[in-house]
């Protein structure tokens, strides 16, 4: 059936006008005169909602006040024409194209869609309003958008350093995979361009000046006032108005379909708001569901530029936001709904995948929807043929993205402008104590720059600390070559032969840089640095200064528990350590990881968690190492008292990591605290167990595979109980490993 017209006419004031529903061709079906008493309790919740829950709840609940609101608007706001949208009900959407007039824009803010029909909310069942505006359109109605080649999507993670720590790298991990996962699956063209660490006006304008074009742009991050929350060049805050982004966005304006914007409320939005969820604070005043921004934002930009556009009309959590634009996206492209119903479909879908987080009771009423072609919008991907053709190397050596990654932002930031291809730098270095994230870093850095950026990529990994590196320097240029494609060995043969390596083979690297955009990883360097922070091989100095001396697009990824001498003061890379996350972050932290998110729901959980960040102190590999711990709490509550009884007696922890946010433990503290965890879990296994655990640290990494473990434990084990004159594990009880 096709949608309704429901239009405002009539406006006297913000409680005086007439409702006309019409069907799609424009016959007069019903309409209700509306009156509303300015005075009554109800009629102060249906103007300002979120402050109404403020002020009344407590003492009564939330989802009371919303109920007997609810039952107020539809009987004062629809009144008679409920009985109308009850017999004309459509599954899984009842489409309402709403035309408000410009004298009436103050009643978008209306929580329409909390009215009950039949004990439940519009929203609950299926009533989506979809808002247009009654002025004409900029464009003309019905003109087509331009189409060809695949499906582009545009995605845009904007999150200021001085904003709340919002995990959007964990939205655009799933939204990248779901858009990768669709178009494998159903074999079909889908382009994704990611803007994050450094989203400015600049790069912005630049990726909208690209043709063809963008067939739906989504940003996620902060909504101030009618402004989106944009980052300048020094990651700081660059609020940007709806008059300022909109010439920006006509240039995606012929093709771009549907604009989704999305502004959700961190779980650790502050230092008091992250004490607030373990108990330690109270809530600050601008938590909780107030409104936003962006649907007035969201209907500029469906007017101007002539399209479909969903925005959030209150804040809501983090996880409902990602979880409802995901399902969003997967019904349109998968099962090609159109937009109203994919929405109306993946609304039940977040309010229900929640978990321990379910949505607060406003959620369902939070997403809006814009736009004349926002009714029967759909989504088509084109097919494409079948591509088996070996791929070049690209990321095929590097690790594989990783599935969390929290904080860093103003290093990833920093990072990113020396990767730039105008940058003077010609490197990064990143440099901390063991388990903070360097190589995390190094990675995320990798794939965000995977496209658009670099022709040829190349990871290598040093040996580890105290490994002999008598063949490290050859095990790089064969790496170099294997993965940049380099056929005729012209950089190994010379490895050997100190001069023939400074004068023929560096000078050839350095000019191969300099002629094309090549990205180099080298991990783990502090192997290769004496005590003193020199290089073991004065080749690897050369080697390195090489990396940094030539004047091309390429650039260089450094990692090492230890600053290298020569590099302390080298204009020509970026250097940014890597310590313990925030306290903000390690909530976040916290969230992502699967048995710890579960300690925020019990007033117990909370208490042991707050003891667990206190001795964590912000290190991302001891939270891990908690997180497998957490599965059984008693075992990670006699953990923590051990950690805590270990620093007493090392001097205590940092007080500033709950005071300030931030920690000052040194590095020896965590290296003795990681050393400490790994030592308790393990004393916690079988002797089998920690016999196999200590053989797994003896293997090469590369080595470290199921296939060739399953072949030679048992051999190794044989061989182990033979030389301690055993022949079976059973008395390993008796006789456990000292690794």
């Amino acid at each position: 059936m096709p949608p309704l017209q429901l239009t405002l006419t009539d406006y006297a004031n913000e409680t005086r006008w007439r409702w006309q529903l019409t069907d799609e061709r424009g016959n007069f079906i019903a309409d209700h005169e509306v009156k509303l008493d300015a005075t009554c309790q109800e009629y102060h919740g249906f103007q300002d909602l979120p402050k109404y829950l403020r002020d009344y709840a407590p003492p009564f609940s939330e989802e009371q006040l919303l109920n007997n609101i609810g039952v107020w608007i539809g009987t004062q706001v629809f009144g008679k024409l409920l009985l109308t949208l009850r017999d004309r009900r459509q599954f899984p959407a009842t489409v309402l194209r709403v035309q408000i007039p410009n004298e009436a824009q103050v009643l978008l803010t209306r929580p329409f869609e909390l009215a009950h029909l039949d004990g439940q909310t519009f929203a609950e069942c299926g009533i989506r309003f979809v808002y247009e505006t009654a002025s004409p359109s900029p464009a003309p109605a019905g003109e087509g958008k331009r189409e060809g080649g695949g499906l582009r999507v545009l995605a845009i993670f904007s999150l200021p350093d001085d904003q709340h720590p919002l995990n959007l790298r964990r939205e655009r991990y799933r939204l990248t995979r779901l858009l990768e996962t669709i178009a494998q699956t159903r074999g079909v063209a889908i382009e994704t361009r990611v803007l994050q660490y450094g989203a400015t006006r600049e790069t912005l304008k630049a990726v909208l000046e690209e043709a063809p074009g963008w067939d739906v742009i989504h940003f996620s991050g902060h909504g101030l006032e009618g402004q989106l929350a944009l980052e300048k060049e020094d990651g700081q805050l660059d609020l940007i108005t709806a008059d300022e982004l909109k010439p920006l966005l006509r240039l995606a304006r012929s093709r771009v379909k549907l604009i989704t914007l999305s502004a959700c409320l961190s779980g650790a939005a502050t230092l008091q708001a992250a004490k607030a969820q373990l108990g330690l604070a109270a809530a600050p005043a601008s938590a909780g569901a107030s409104s936003t921004a962006l649907p007035s934002l969201a209907q500029d930009l469906a007017r101007d530029l002539d399209c479909a556009a969903v925005a959030m009309r209150y804040s809501v959590e983090t996880d409902f936001a990602e979880n409802l634009l995901l399902a969003l996206y997967r019904l349109m492209l998968e099962k090609h709904q159109p937009l109203p119903a994919a929405l109306q479909l993946a609304l039940a879908d977040a309010l229900k995948t929640g978990g321990p987080f379910a949505a607060p009771p406003l959620s369902s009423i939070t997403p809006i929807v814009f736009g004349a072609r926002a009714a029967d919008l759909t989504l088509s991907a084109p097919k494409r043929p079948p591509h088996f053709e070996p791929p070049v190397t690209g990321l095929l050596n590097f690790p594989p993205e990783p599935e969390r990654f929290v904080g860093r932002l103003m290093p990833m930031l920093r990072a990113t402008h020396a990767l730039a291809p105008e940058s003077p730098l010609r490197g990064v270095l990143l440099y901390g104590m063991a388990g903070a994230g360097k190589t995390t870093c190094a990675v995320e850095l990798a794939y965000r720059h995977e496209r658009e950026r670099f022709t040829g990529q190349v990871w290598h990994k040093a040996p580890n600390e105290g490994d002999d590196i008598d063949r490290a320097l050859l095990n790089f240029m064969v790496d170099l070559e294997a993965q940049l494609n380099i056929p005729d060995q012209s950089l190994v043969g010379n490895v050997d032969d100190p001069v023939a390596f400074k004068k023929r083979t560096l000078p050839r690297l350095r000019q191969m840089l300099s002629n094309n955009a090549a990205l180099i990883v080298i991990d783990n360097l502090e192997s290769l640095l004496t005590e003193s922070d020199n290089w073991r091989d004065e080749k690897w100095g050369q080697l390195i200064d090489a990396l940094l001396a030539h004047t091309g697009s390429s650039r260089v990824i450094l990692t090492s528990r230890r600053l290298p001498k020569s590099l302390a003061n080298d204009t020509r890379i970026q250097r940014e350590a890597i310590h313990a996350l925030s306290f903000g972050e390690s909530v976040l932290l916290a969230h992502e990881l699967p048995n710890l998110r579960l300690l925020f729901t019990t007033p117990e959980g909370r208490a042991l968690l707050t003891r667990l960040l206190w001795v964590a102190q912000g290190h991302p590999k001891l939270l891990e190492l908690a997180d497998h711990m957490a599965v059984d709490r008693a075992a990670l509550q006699a953990r923590i008292d051990q950690a805590e009884q270990e620093a007493a007696t090392s001097g205590g922890l940092s007080a500033a990591f709950f005071e300030q946010g931030e920690t000052r433990q040194d590095e020896k503290g965590f290296v003795a605290a990681l050393r400490n965890w790994t030592l308790g879990l393990t004393a916690k296994l079988s002797p089998t167990a920690r016999l196999l655990f200590h053989f797994l640290c003896r293997l090469e990494e590369v080595d470290r595979q199921s296939n060739i473990i399953e072949v030679i434990w048992p051999n190794f084990l044989k061989r182990y109980n033979l030389a301690r004159g055993s022949t079976s594990t059973d008395d390993l009880q008796a006789q456990p490993s000292q690794g």
